[in-house]
This record gives structure tokens, sequence and C-alpha cells, in this order.
């Protein structure tokens, strides 16, 4: 997927940071978690406007696959948001690893 040349390396660009957070701020008694999160219900994608790219694009034969993308349709179910939520405080107050 032609989009996962900026959003893989930007997912383990912020594993960096947290790591090195982690790190700068223990002496403060700070602690730094990286949730690695799936998909989850948003509205992130309830602003999408529709676009077109233009015939000539070299990118055209993806068209359809972006366009369901940016709409949130990508076929993976989506966890609701309360539940989510919930069971990202319940592991935080577990006193997790720097991961989870």
């Amino acid at each position: 997927m032609l989009w996962q040349v900026t959003y893989a390396p930007l997912k383990r660009s912020l594993e960096i940071l947290g790591d090195n957070l982690r790190l700068k701020l223990v002496p403060f008694g700070v602690k730094v978690v990286l949730i690695i999160t799936g998909a989850v219900e948003s509205k992130v994608h309830s602003y999408h406007q529709e676009w077109k790219l233009p015939d000539t694009s070299l990118y055209v034969v993806f068209e359809e696959s972006f366009t369901k993308r940016a709409k949130g349709d990508n076929g993976s179910p989506r966890m609701d948001k309360q539940t989510y939520a919930k069971g990202v405080v319940s592991k935080l107050l577990a006193n997790p690893g720097p991961k989870f």
C-alpha cells in the first residue's frame, strides 16, 4: 500500500520517541507507556470529502482503495470506543510494562 511509505516509519518513530522519553523522565518519577492500538470506532473519517485523481495519475488504479481507506472502509472491524477506553484504563491502572 502506497501510504505505508509514511505510515510505517511514523509509527516506528513514535515508538522510538516513547522509548527515549521513558528513559529521560524516569529520574522525575514520570512513566511513559506506549499503547499500541488497533482499529477503534471514531469520527476521524466523518469529514472525508469526495475527491478524484486525475485520469493521468500513476495511482488511478488504486483510487478505489484510497477512497475506501479515507472513508474508514478498509475491512477491519472497529472496537467500540467505550470498551477500548475501559480496557486501556484497566491496563494502565494495573501498572503495565513500557508497551501494551
